[in-house]
């Protein structure tokens, strides 16, 4: 459909819509969707009028796929604002709003005005809106805001102003709001907030302001919000806080994380005692007032981590009976005194990463007895002994992932029954007895990875998963999982295995499998994996049964891992696949074998394969593909081909594929191309050499809202072509070498289009200049740059 010249192009979607005469329209139903675009600022957007002819009750308008330079009062007019309780124009392209348009919304009660490009707020731009409950304006660039902006609004509940780029705000913005019970300022650039800013929102509960360049918080900033429950500080520059800022009688959770802090005053906390949650990560505190937390007697939650503590008050902790979750990752606590935690009787969950500990001896953990997550990784401990872990009865988890722990002792862990996951990852073991891990009755997950095992003998009959990747492992006896019929999942990647272990075959529920970076050359399966689901020998060196120089799969290798649902077969530097390799896999819904040097795939390799739904092939040397390749895969969704040589595409490839959803193409060397897949909602052929789209080699594609040609050599859009994929919304062509360009025939073309991606053309200013400001703005943006040099034309 094309766009209009003198006048706007709306088209009008409700229950029931009736179009009376030129740019009049009726909506007989409580739901009303317009779809109006404007193509020029010089056009008045009240010359539309709307007719709500239902006789009582409210009507939701919503503007959809719009562009609207400012939102026509006549939306309000003849009546209309006495029924309109919401207006919805989110993402509708809006450039300003005009003082004249609530002046008669007087029913208006929610507006979202979101997304879209306002730049300013005038005083008492809202009108005679006194209704209104809640306001959206995040996501907009508004920069200035009139002291009066918000006058009258007294019901106002919600008023959210978050991503914009406001640097300060006026001392009485806020007067007036006194039911306001959420304000969302983030992802702005305020600087400083005046004294008694807030000073008549009584009612506010949430006030967030994260992501701004706040510096100083002063005493009496939050005077005046005595029912503040979540106070969002954090992602600012705060270096400095008075000690009676936070006298915020029910805040409940205060988040200073993200700043500049380095110290806290003594009685900072004093008035806050009804706090629950108190973030303080990623600063620079190096030491904490002994007194600090006294008075914070229901806190649950403490964070602390990346800071520069160097140690903890034996004391600091003391009136903290309820804190269930202390985390102190990162920071420099090489000891700990016992006794620090022996008032935390209801503490589950303790992070002490990265600090340095050389040892956890001395009862440090002795009355945590509700403690069920111990994070203890990447610290310098070389000991661990049963006295080590006295106290903690009902452990759950223990990470003690990267210390230099050499040897443990077989009864170490006997003592923790509830055990369920246990990681010892990255430390120096050489050996671990049978016996370390077999009395643990609840164990599921066990990682041993990254270590230095040469052998491994397990019997843990609850055992789900174990990674034993990153070892010495050469090879295993076949009864080294004795008893673990429990097993799912398996990992023994980056190890110096040379076949697949026996073992394996006598793990009847085994699922998963990976075998990556080993030495394997011989791909035989001794006994029957039946339950094998996914199966990954990336970085091998996989050679037929044969050892003939030409490198391949044996056509036997899958027979006995029946259900297979995903295989990985990565940069394994196979060239060619036998014929029937992959027969016996008739559960397999994954298939990757990319980054290989396979040159061409056999007529009826996947003939069996009917639940596949996704085939990646990219990064290899196939150069064709003849047309009857993917012959009984009808459920395939997803294709990768891209980074090969492909110069051609048969018209019939994709034509049986009726299901095809994503389809990856970019990085070939195709002159021309054809397409005749149809159920297809994303399709990329960049970076492929092509010069010419065919008209009549393109179907029409119904589905696809996403299409990347970028980087080509085409040097126009070919709209004929192109205009057959009717849904698309996101389209990114730019690298090309285009001549000339419309921007009113590309939008006339694709109706529902939401993005457009030129990054890497070379335009020429003459050309950019002819391009309104509004549609530059709200479709191009900071993509338009001059004949490549980086400089903007405007």
């Amino acid at each position: 459909m094309g766009f209009a010249k003198a006048s706007i192009l709306i088209v009008i979607f409700a229950f029931h819509t009736t179009c009376l005469a030129n740019n009049v329209f009726e909506c007989d139903e409580y739901q009303c969707q317009f779809k109006l675009k404007q193509t020029a600022l010089s056009e008045d957007a009240n010359s539309t009028k709307f007719q709500l002819t239902v006789e009582d009750g409210l009507v939701s308008v919503t503007f959809v796929q719009s562009v609207l330079f400012t939102i026509p009062a006549s939306v309000f007019a003849d009546g209309n604002g006495v029924k309109i309780d919401k207006l919805d124009a989110s993402a509708s392209n809006v450039l300003a709003i005009d003082s004249r348009t609530f002046a008669n919304a007087s029913a208006l009660e929610y507006l979202d005005l979101q997304q879209n490009y306002i730049t300013e707020l005038q005083n008492n731009v809202f009108g005679n809106a006194t209704k209104l409950i809640s306001i959206e304006l995040q996501n907009n660039k508004i920069a200035d805001i009139g002291a009066s902006s918000f006058k009258g609004l007294a019901r106002l509940d919600k008023l959210q102003l978050s991503f914009n780029r406001l640097r300060s705000l006026p001392r009485k913005l806020f007067a007036g709001l006194r039911r306001l019970t959420e304000l969302h300022l983030a992802h702005n650039s305020i600087v400083e907030l005046p004294d008694r800013l807030f000073e008549d929102l009584g009612e506010l509960k949430v006030l967030d302001l994260t992501y701004n360049d706040i510096k100083q918080l002063s005493g009496d900033v939050f005077i005046g919000l005595p029912q503040l429950k979540i106070l969002e500080l954090q992602h600012n520059r705060i270096a400095a806080v008075e000690e009676n800022t936070f006298s915020l009688p029910n805040l409940t959770h205060l988040d200073l994380s993200n700043n500049r802090f380095t110290h806290l005053p003594k009685e900072l906390f004093l008035h806050t005692v009804a706090l629950l949650e108190l973030e303080l990560r990623n600063n620079s505190i190096d030491h904490l007032d002994v007194d600090l937390f006294d008075n914070l007697y229901d806190l649950t939650k403490l964070t602390l981590e990346h800071n520069k503590l160097r140690s903890l008050d034996g004391a600091l902790f003391k009136n903290l009976g309820n804190l269930e979750r202390l985390l102190l990752e990162n920071n420099n606590l090489h000891r700990i005194v016992p006794g620090t935690f022996d008032n935390l009787k209801k503490l589950e969950v303790l992070d002490l990463i990265n600090n340095g500990l050389t040892s956890i001896d001395g009862g440090l953990f002795r009355n945590l007895r509700s403690v069920t997550h111990l994070l203890l990784e990447r610290n310098q401990i070389k000991n661990v002994t049963k006295a080590s872990l006295d106290g903690l009865e009902r452990l759950e988890r223990f990470y003690f992932e990267q210390n230099k722990i050499k040897a443990i002792d077989s009864d170490v862990f006997c003592q923790h029954q509830l055990l369920r996951v246990l990681s010892l990852k990255g430390n120096k073991l050489t050996r671990v007895t049978p016996e370390t891990f077999n009395c643990l009755p609840a164990l599921n997950e066990l990682d041993l990875s990254s270590n230095r095992l040469e052998n491994i003998s397990l019997s843990v009959e609850s055992l789900r998963e174990l990674d034993l990747s990153n070892n010495r492992l050469r090879k295993l006896s076949d009864d080294a999982f004795l008893k673990m019929d429990s097993l799912i999942r398996l990992t023994m990647d980056d190890n110096l295995l040379e076949v697949v272990p026996n073992t394996i075959a006598k793990l009847p529920n085994l699922e998963y499998l990976s075998l990556k970076n080993n030495n394997i050359t011989s791909t035989a399966l001794n006994g029957r994996a039946q339950e094998l689901r996914e199966l990954s020998l990336s970085y091998n060196v996989l050679v037929n049964i044969s050892n003939n120089p030409l490198k391949t799969l044996d056509t036997n290798l899958f027979n006995k891992t029946t259900r297979l649902t995903t295989l990985i077969l990565r940069n394994v530097n196979v060239t060619q696949l036998p014929s029937g390799i992959f027969d016996s896999l008739i559960d397999l819904v994954t298939l990757d074998l990319g980054g290989n040097q396979i040159s061409s795939l056999p007529n009826g390799i996947f003939r069996k394969q009917y639940p596949l739904e996704s085939i990646s092939l990219e990064r290899n040397a196939i150069e064709q593909l003849d047309p009857a390749v993917f012959e009984g895969v009808s459920r395939l969704k997803k294709i990768d081909l891209s980074h090969n040589k492909i110069s051609t595409i048969h018209p019939q490839l994709f034509a049986n594929l009726l299901q095809i959803d994503e389809l990856n193409l970019g990085y070939n060397k195709f002159v021309t191309f054809d397409l005749t897949a149809t159920a297809l909602r994303e399709l990329s052929v960049a970076d492929s050499h092509v010069q010419r789209v065919k008209t009549d080699g393109i179907n029409e594609q119904d589905a696809l809202t996403y299409l990347d040609i970028s980087n080509n050599n085409l040097t126009s859009l070919e709209l004929d072509a192109f205009g057959k994929f009717s849904s698309l919304k996101i389209f990114v062509f730019g690298g090309n070498r285009f001549e000339t360009f419309s921007i009113s025939d590309l939008l006339a073309a694709f109706e529902d289009l939401e993005s457009i991606g030129l990054e890497g053309t070379q335009w020429k200013c003459d050309f950019l200049r002819t391009l309104d400001t509004p549609m530059r703005a709200s479709f191009i943006g900071e993509w338009l740059k001059n004949e490549g040099t980086g400089a903007s034309c405007v």
